[in-house]
C-alpha cells in the first residue's frame, strides 16, 4: 500500500477560478509545478500575462503534461488565443520554446497555425525546419491553410471542444463558446455515435462552465433564441441547471451533491454519498496511466477509468475523493480518513486510520472534486487470495462534523 500526495486540483474543462496578478516591468513569478499553471490559465483572460507564457509551457511540458496527447488541444487553443492576440511577440516565443521536448513541440506548432496570424504559415514552416521530426505529426495540417479554433468542423472529434475552450480561456470571446453551443445539435443525431458523443461533450462542457465563469452563463444567455429552436431548448436546460448551482450572493450554503455530465444529481450507493453538503467516492481503476490521466491542464477533462477485475501480478489502484470540504474561520479545511482492507477469507490487509486528506487553506473551487492522497496501490502475488476484495473509507469533515462511510471492492484474479 502506498499514498500519494493530495493534488490539489479539479480540471473539468476549465472550473478552476484563480487570480494572479504581475506587470511586465517586474519579475514575473515562477510556476514551481503544473498544478500552478492551470490556475492561471484558467483566468488568463481575466487578467492577461503574456510575459509568463512561456514559462507556463515549459512548466507543463517539464511536469509531462503533454505527454499523454490529450492536454495539447487545449493548449493549443489557448496558445492560439495568445499568439494572436501579441503578434509581435510570437517569434521570440517560438524560439524560446523549440527547446520543449520533441514530442511536446506540436502543440507549439498548432498554436502557430490556429492563430491565422499573416504570418502563420511562414513561422510554421520555420519551425518544422527546426524540428523536422514534427512534420509526420502535424501532416494533416499541412494539407490546408492556417485556420482559427473556430473553423474546425466539429465533426472531427471533441478534440476540437477542447481547442475551443482553450481559445476561450485565452481570450474571453464570445466565438468559441457559441461554436460549442452549435455541437448541441448533435444530441439528436440518433444514429450517429460519434456525433452524440460530441453533443454530449459540449452540453457537459457548457454545463460546467456556465457555472463557474460568469463570462461562460453571460455568452449562453445571449446565445438563447439566436439558435435552431431545438439547440434553444437543449441551452435552456444548460444555462437552468448551471444557475441551480451558482450560489446566490445572499443565500445560504447550496446543497451539494454528485452529478451526471448533464447537472442531475446522482442518488447514493455504497461508494458515493452527500451528507450536510459535503460529497465522497471511492473508485478503483485499473489504469496504469490514471495520475498522468488526473494531472492534466483545467480544460481537459481526466478520463478516469473505472475497473474491478486484475489479475496477478497486475496493479489496480482505489482512489479517495471528495467535495465540498467546509472552511473554518481561518478559511482553512481539515478532512481526514481511514482505509480497511479485507481479503477474500476475511482477514484484515490494512487498517490505516487518521490519514490527513485533506488540511489548509484550499485554494480553489471547495465544490470542485478533489483527490485525496488516501490511495490504495495493490499488486496481488501469488500468495494473495483470489476473490473479492473489499475496501472501506470513512471520510471525515472535521469541520462539519460528517463523516461519510463509504465501500467498494476489486476481484483478484488468476494470471
Amino acid at each position: 500500500m502506498s499514498r500519494k500526495s493530495a493534488r490539489w486540483q479539479l480540471w473539468t474543462l476549465g472550473p478552476l477560478l484563480w487570480l494572479a496578478a504581475a506587470t511586465s516591468g517586474l519579475a514575473q513569478p515562477v510556476f514551481k509545478s503544473p498544478a500552478e499553471c492551470g490556475p492561471w490559465i484558467d483566468s488568463y483572460y481575466q487578467h492577461p500575462e503574456p510575459a509568463r507564457v512561456v514559462a507556463a509551457v515549459k512548466c507543463l511540458s517539464d511536469g509531462g503534461v503533454f505527454d499523454n496527447g490529450v492536454s495539447i488541444p487545449p493548449l493549443a487553443g489557448f496558445l492560439s488565443g495568445v499568439f494572436r492576440a501579441n503578434p509581435g511577440m510570437v517569434n521570440s516565443w517560438v524560439d524560446q520554446l523549440g527547446a520543449l521536448e520533441e514530442k511536446h513541440l506540436r502543440v507549439v506548432f498548432m498554436g502557430i497555425w490556429y492563430a491565422n496570424l499573416p504570418d502563420s504559415k511562414r513561422m510554421a514552416m520555420a519551425f518544422l525546419e527546426r524540428h523536422p521530426a514534427l512534420r509526420t505529426e502535424v501532416d494533416s495540417l499541412l494539407k490546408g491553410a492556417p485556420t482559427v479554433p473556430e473553423n474546425l468542423p466539429l465533426e472531427q472529434g471533441a478534440w476540437v471542444l477542447d481547442t475551443l475552450w482553450g481559445k476561450f480561456l485565452a481570450t474571453g470571446d464570445a466565438a468559441p463558446v457559441e461554436r460549442i453551443i452549435g455541437a448541441l445539435a448533435y444530441l439528436d443525431a440518433e444514429r450517429d455515435k460519434d456525433r452524440l458523443v460530441i453533443g454530449a461533450t459540449a452540453r457537459w462542457s457548457l454545463f460546467a462552465n456556465a457555472k463557474k465563469h460568469a463570462r461562460v452563463l453571460e455568452i449562453c444567455q445571449k446565445a438563447v433564441g439566436r439558435q435552431t429552436a431545438a439547440v434553444d431548448d437543449k441551452l435552456k436546460e444548460v444555462i437552468n441547471a448551471a444557475l441551480s448551482e451558482i450560489k446566490p450572493a445572499h443565500s445560504a450554503e447550496p446543497a451539494a451533491g454528485w452529478l451526471d455530465k448533464n447537472g442531475r444529481a446522482l442518488p447514493d450507493t455504497e461508494s458515493q454519498k452527500s451528507k450536510n453538503n459535503f460529497s465522497g467516492m471511492l473508485m478503483p481503476t485499473t489504469d496504469p496511466n490514471w495520475e498522468k490521466e488526473w494531472d492534466t491542464p483545467p480544460e481537459v477533462t481526466p478520463k478516469l477509468m473505472p475497473g474491478k477485475n486484475v489479475k496477478i501480478g497486475k496493479q489496480i489502484s482505489v482512489l479517495t475523493f471528495f467535495s465540498n470540504p467546509k472552511a473554518d474561520e481561518n478559511q482553512e479545511i481539515n478532512v481526514i480518513c481511514t482505509l480497511k482492507v479485507t481479503r477474500p477469507n476475511g482477514t484484515i490487509a490494512t487498517d490505516e486510520k487518521n490519514i490527513r486528506c485533506g488540511k489548509g487553506k484550499l485554494g480553489g473551487d471547495p465544490h470542485g472534486l478533489w483527490l485525496s492522497p488516501a490511495i490504495i496501490k495493490f499488486i496481488g502475488q501469488k500468495s494473495d487470495p483470489l476473490g473479492k476484495w473489499l475496501v472501506e473509507a470513512d471520510i471525515t469533515d472535521v469541520n462539519r462534523d460528517t463523516t461519510l462511510r463509504l465501500k467498494t471492492d476489486f476481484q483478484l484474479e488468476a494470471e
